[in-house]
């Protein structure tokens, strides 16, 4: 058994291990303070981070409803892409049209300006014919009236 003295002894190791145990003990109480801290900190992000995934869920779901409308949007774009395609093979078919028109307004043109170019050629030979005409006729009068055929308009005697 242990006597008085082994006991003190033993108790004097004993005590700066109780004190050392004693600070580790405070130490621990300063770190599990810390650490309640750290832990309420935590819980108060941890609050924030569900607000944001809230939040972010509400932007999702509005993301979701304009991808939605942007699909419509998209649809009719589509359809408008095709229209325009439509539209587009029309008026070349009409710039086509009208350009054979043109051809043809070109062609119709140059026979209009041969025509004219014709019709005075004709009008300048039928006034020659014509001058000839009436050449020849003044010839002939006098000629006739020369001859005794025809009266002669300046000399008329009129017998009563």
């Amino acid at each position: 058994m242990l006597d008085q003295k082994d006991l003190e002894l033993l108790a004097g190791m004993i005590n700066p291990i109780n004190v050392q145990l004693g600070n580790i003990n405070n130490r621990l109480d300063g770190i599990d303070a810390r650490l309640d801290a750290v832990d309420t900190r935590l819980d108060g992000i941890d609050a924030r981070l569900d607000a944001m995934d809230v939040r972010l869920d509400g932007i999702d779901a509005r993301l979701d409803a304009m991808d939605v409308r942007f699909d419509g949007i998209d649809a009719r774009l589509d359809t408008m892409d095709v229209r325009f395609d439509e539209i587009d093979a029309r008026f070349n078919r009409v710039e086509n049209r009208l350009e054979m028109i043109d051809l043809k307004c070109d062609t119709n043109r140059k026979r209009l300006d041969d025509l004219s170019l014709d019709v005075k050629l004709a009008e300048r030979n039928i006034r020659k014919d014509i001058k000839n005409l009436q050449d020849t006729t003044e010839t002939l009068v006098v000629v006739l009236q020369g001859r005794g055929i025809l009266p002669d308009p300046g000399n008329t005697i009129q017998t009563a």
